[in-house]
């Protein structure tokens, strides 16, 4: 979308370096474009792997060089190898893909999150309506803010259900916005 939310979020990463190595989970559409972000705007990087197949290993020795670029669907494959690596710093690319809950991918990245010290999302999607595709990615970012859903909806959304799920209400967006660092193209 030309926001520049990748070199945002590279730039961010890269203060937490010592914290390192980095992981970075997206869709596989746009991993190749993560890689040429990472050549250009961090050429320092010695260790960069791209994880492509299931017989793709994760690199066994991680340093503070090292980054890691996957797709969601890999990272469901390798949950039992990414939670024994230590993936400290973690890039969540296109978050609103882990608005379902009980999405195994979402529950993946809910589990990889927890170990993470630093957990940075991007999406350029507008967050839609229902506070439940907003609470899984809050959970992501800090999964003690809402302990569950049923406390977030009660509190946030008023306790009103509508047709498919409790409805937004408007103090969520102050809650929201103290995680969220919005850019608007323009």
């Amino acid at each position: 979308m030309g926001l520049g939310k990748s070199v945002q979020a590279l730039t961010l990463a890269r203060y937490y370096k010592a914290e390192w190595p980095l992981l970075i989970l997206c869709p596989s559409s746009v991993k190749s474009a993560w890689k040429l972000q990472i050549n250009k705007f961090l050429p320092f990087i010695q260790n960069l792997y791209v994880i492509d197949k299931g017989t793709d290993m994760l690199p066994a020795v991680r340093t503070s060089n090292t980054v890691v670029i996957m797709s969601y669907d890999q990272m469901v494959l390798k949950k039992k190898e990414l939670e024994a690596a230590n993936y400290y710093v973690i890039i969540f690319d296109e978050s609103h893909m882990l608005k379902d809950g009980k999405a195994k991918r979402t529950q993946v990245a809910l589990s990889l999150s927890k170990r993470a010290s630093r957990v940075i999302l991007l999406s350029g999607t507008p967050a839609l309506s229902r506070p439940a595709e907003l609470f899984s990615q809050i959970r992501l970012v800090n999964d003690k803010l809402f302990p569950n859903f049923h406390q977030f909806a009660i509190r946030y959304c008023d306790g009103k259900q509508g047709r498919f799920c409790f409805e937004v209400d408007r103090r969520v967006i102050p809650v929201f916005a103290k995680l969220v660092h919005l850019r608007f193209q323009g």
